[in-house]
Order: structure tokens, then sequence, then C-alpha cells
């Protein structure tokens, strides 16, 4: 079968761009066996192979990306739109997305490598010409991942005890409730995540709702509970077949205190975590001030096979530029109570900004009022949380799991109008 280019032109002499673009490379692992195993049918599933890799492709690309094939199964592929670890995430789900229809349930093992990382963008817009430059870089400098097709796990899904403890914690320690909340792509228009979350039992008015702070004990014993719940929710989600990441918040203040630090950083290292549905850990209300050095240290501490993490400031606006890599996946903030549609504006560009020099994606928390979330749309932020009524889609976590991407309800859809 010869070379196959999606969305690529007539061979033009490349401009100069120096600003990086996510990049990627999937190949099938042990293609000779797998061509053994099938025999005369190879000639006939390998064009199978090809259509289900660039549906898939399609599916997770923008739409200034490109694909090209470089040899028998082994592509090269452009994200523009996508931070390193979102590529990470889309390559994960198209690995599994054709693993998954191609070999079916009860075959042997097959596995699919990906190679993740940033090339220039005038590279990256002419794939057709710099194909085998893009797969030299990657090789070289990328972050390598396999992704494995097994037969579905036997029997029901796992049970969870730590859901039901962090509901019967909440109730009986404050008037909140919780649930597992979508995370929307502002871009996308859908929800590539869910976050394990509480909210208060009376409406939301606008921006985020403010709680008085709690006892720190309290707090802390919380957030352990949410973080096993979201762990244990991680791996009903991989056991339904699916890729999802699960976030879970910790405060700042607990990081911050030794003793409830270690007792989360001990809970945290107790987790059966799942490589194909990671844990997003937010350390959320991270005061002004806070020395860049520390933030990196508790960074390190709380960074495990397993997990990424995001940073959540109380006020991006006061924020100096993060002139130290943090190897943070997002950074996020949250607007204030009365928030107009200017301080929105203003939050979501500087936000763009802090998020840019780490390399990661920008998100910000709850937006229950349409004003705001108009005010931000096209700003650049990547993810929000908690758009639209007092009581968005959510699922306590004792329910079937959901089909993952999320499409917007319309009911949402409507406030990107």
């Amino acid at each position: 079968m010869g070379i196959q280019q999606h969305a690529i032109g007539a061979a033009r002499a490349p401009e100069i761009s120096s600003t990086p673009v996510s990049a990627a490379k999937l190949s099938v692992l042990h293609l000779e066996p797998i061509k053994d195993r099938l025999g005369p049918r190879w000639d006939r599933l390998s064009g199978l192979v090809h259509q289900l890799f660039e549906k898939a492709l399609r599916g997770a690309q923008g739409r200034h990306d490109h694909f090209v094939l470089m040899d028998e199964l082994s592509y090269v592929a452009t994200f523009h739109d996508l931070t390193p670890y979102e590529a990470e995430v889309a390559c994960t789900s198209v690995a599994k997305e054709v693993c998954d229809l191609l070999f079916g349930e009860g075959s042997e093992a097959v596995s699919i490598r990906s190679l993740i990382g940033t090339v220039s963008g005038g590279i990256a817009d002419f794939p057709q010409n710099a194909g085998a430059e893009i797969s030299s870089a990657l090789e070289r400098d990328g972050k390598a991942s396999i992704t494995t097709h097994h037969p579905p796990l036997a029997g029901p899904p796992p049970e969870s005890y730590w859901i039901g403890w962090a509901h019967k914690r909440l109730a009986a320690l404050t008037n909140d409730v919780a649930g597992f909340y979508p995370a929307w792509d502002l871009q996308r228009k859908r929800s590539s995540w869910l976050s394990f979350a509480r909210r208060p039992k009376l409406p939301l008015a606008g921006g985020v709702a403010a709680k008085a702070a709690e006892d720190e004990k309290v707090t802390a014993e919380l957030e352990i509970a949410f973080l096993r719940a979201s762990a244990d929710y991680a791996l009903m989600v991989q056991h339904s077949g699916q890729v999802c990441p699960i976030a879970s918040g910790v405060s700042y203040n607990t990081l911050s205190g030794f003793h409830s630090r270690m007792r989360y950083i001990q809970a945290l290292k107790s987790l059966a975590l799942s490589p194909s549905c990671p844990l997003f850990l937010k350390i959320a209300r991270i005061p002004d001030g806070t020395p860049l050095a520390r933030l990196w240290e508790i960074v390190l501490m709380i960074s495990e096979p397993g997990t990424r993490i995001l940073l959540e400031f109380a006020d991006i606006r006061r924020l100096p530029a993060l002139d130290i890599r943090l190897n943070v996946a997002g950074v996020g903030a949250v607007l204030p109570e009365r928030c107009t549609e200017n301080a929105a504006l203003h939050i979501a560009r500087c936000l763009l900004r802090r998020s840019a020099e780490q390399k990661g994606f920008a998100f910000l928390g709850d937006i229950a009022a349409p004003r705001l979330l108009k005010a931000i749309v096209g700003e650049g932020v990547h993810y929000v949380g908690g758009i639209g009524p007092a009581r968005p889609p959510h699922w306590t976590g004792n329910e079937t799991i959901p089909r993952l991407p999320l499409d917007l309800p319309p009911e949402i859809e409507k406030f990107f109008v």
C-alpha cells in the first residue's frame, strides 16, 4: 500500500515558524506475529487497519492538523490545538479505539506505541515533506507510551467502598453534595474528563459559590476520601473499556501542613492507579505570594505514575511570570463572586499566558452565568467546569458508567452560541 496523506495540499516551501506544535508517532508493535497469525487475511485486514487509524485520527485532530503514513503501520500526526499532555490522551484514545475495533474480544494482546513531543511549526505544517524529520525528532526527544489491547475484564465492574464513604462523610460534615462533574472542552464542545467535586445544595448565583473555611483536619479528611473515591472511579471507567482522566482536588493548605500532607501522600501512594484513566490532582486555592520554588517542591512530592498535576490559583491576575517549569498538565483559576464580563475576559487572558509558560492547558472553575462563558469563548481557555444551571449534569458514582467523551447537552450548548 502506498503512502497516504490526509488534508495535505500541494507541496510548497515551508514558512518559518518557531511556535512549537504537538506531534505524535503511532506504531503497531510486533507486526510480524500479527501478520503470521492472520496469514492470507492480512492483505485485506491491513486496509481496514488504515481506515480505522485514519478515522480515529480525524476525530482527534483539529482542522489545521495533518497525518501521514510513514511505513506499513506507522503514522506521524500533528495536534496544533492540543498541549503535549492532551495529545498524549488523544493518542491513547486513538490507539485504544483501533485495537478494540480491529481485534475485538478474545484476541491476543496487541500494543500500539505512541511517541509524543513538540516540533516547530515550520515543519509541523508540512508533514508530506517533513514526515521523516518529525519522526526522527520524536524518536530522539519524544515521550513514549504503550497502549495494549486486552480482552475486556470479565465479571461485574468493581465496587467502590470509598465513593460511598466520601458521600457519607461530606453529608455528615457539611451542607454540600458531591458528584462526578464534566469539564467541558470549549474547542470541541464535549467533555474529556470528569471531576469529583462538591457543590452547595443551594443554587449557584453566578461565578463560584463561596463557603466559609472549615477546620483544616476536616478538609484534609474529605480530600483524602475524594482522592480514594476518584481512584476507584477511574478503575471502574477502565473496566468499562474507556479512556478518561478523573480529577480530584486538594487544597494548598492541606499540602502545606506537614501532617496533613503526609496523610495525603500516604493515601496517594496506596492507590491502584489506572494507566488509561489517570488521576488529575488539582492543587486548589493557591494563595497570592506563594513562592514558586515551594510550589515546585509540592508538585514533586505528589507526582506519582498515573497522575497529572493541575494548579488552580486564587487570583491569576496577580500571579507573576511562571519562570520555573513546574511539570504540570494544566494551570487554572476561579472567577470571583459577582464577576463582570470584563473581569472574566481579563482573567482568561492572564490564565492563557501563564498556562503557555508551563506548556499546559488552561482551565477555569465553575461558570454558572452564560454571560461569563460568552465573554471567554475564543480566548484560548481549554476547559471549564460547572457551565449552566444550578444542577449541571453529574453522576454520583453508583450509576452505570456514561459513554465518554460526553457531548454537550442542549441546555448547555446554547451558552456557546
